[in-house]
């Protein structure tokens, strides 16, 4: 299996199909900009404790700021790293790009 297609099913494998569904937009995007995208994830979360069109406000509001800050970055620093875990019961959400 390639890198692409561990990261796809590890989007898929997400308990929450509002998740999915953003993530794999970020991603999707991601490689239109030609940006390195990075995912990683608890498969099962406990649910939002909003409504599913805030949290995918949120998650475009993030995703959409990662990506015009990447896009400024020279093409050989581009990346994005999505992170979604869950700690002690709270849902944490980390989208960076980081500079090497």
């Amino acid at each position: 299996m390639t890198e692409d297609q561990n990261l796809i099913t590890s989007i898929l494998n997400l308990n929450q199909p509002v998740l999915r569904a953003a993530i794999y937009g970020c991603y999707t995007q991601c490689m239109q900009e030609n940006i390195e995208f990075n995912f990683a994830s608890t498969a099962l979360l406990p649910a939002f404790p909003i409504k599913d069109y805030q949290l995918v406000q949120i998650l475009e509001n993030l995703t959409s700021n990662a990506i015009e800050q990447t896009i400024t970055q020279n093409i050989d620093n581009r990346k994005i790293v999505f992170s979604l875990f869950c700690d002690n019961g709270i849902n944490k959400i980390s989208i960076t790009n980081p500079t090497d």
